[in-house]
């Protein structure tokens, strides 16, 4: 058990740290036309489609955002040496402030905090931020899967 634990508390503390480098910013993405969604689009678009991208540097998750606030779907991510450490993720989202959308999330044993983001389009593409109106905020890119 205990190992379990380590092999999911580096990865799964990385998930909700700083965003992954090398992402485009809220800027970028604006300047090239994209607009943010509202909770209505997102719930319209997004809730009950599967939803992948990276959440840190080194995790990677697939989620599906459900009509009645859960969110389940798996995760993976890299631990302090090459392994692949994989689990489920639970949790839920309601609509948060100015059109934000609020999620908490459990990947395996660890809970991770609150966090309210934004989600934009840009053509067929959707990015979620922590800010819509920090033209330096990172974003991630987030793919839906057929």
């Amino acid at each position: 058990m205990w190992l379990t634990w380590k092999l999911w508390s580096g990865p799964a503390l990385l998930l909700w740290a700083t965003l992954a480098a090398g992402q485009t910013s809220v800027g970028e993405l604006r300047d090239a036309g994209a607009r943010r969604l509202s909770v209505e689009e997102f719930e319209r678009d997004l809730v009950g489609r599967k939803i992948a991208g990276p959440l840190s540097a080194v995790t990677e998750v697939e989620l599906v955002y459900m009509a009645n606030g859960r969110i389940i779907g798996s995760g993976q991510g890299r631990g302090a040496t090459t392994t692949i450490v994989r689990g489920s993720v639970e949790g839920s989202w309601t609509a948060g402030d100015s059109e934000s959308v609020c999620s908490s999330m459990n990947i395996g044993t660890t809970v991770l905090s609150k966090r309210c983001q934004f989600w934009f389009k840009l053509g067929d593409e959707y990015f979620i931020s922590d800010s819509d109106s920090d033209r330096s905020a990172r974003v991630l890119s987030r793919t839906v899967k057929q």
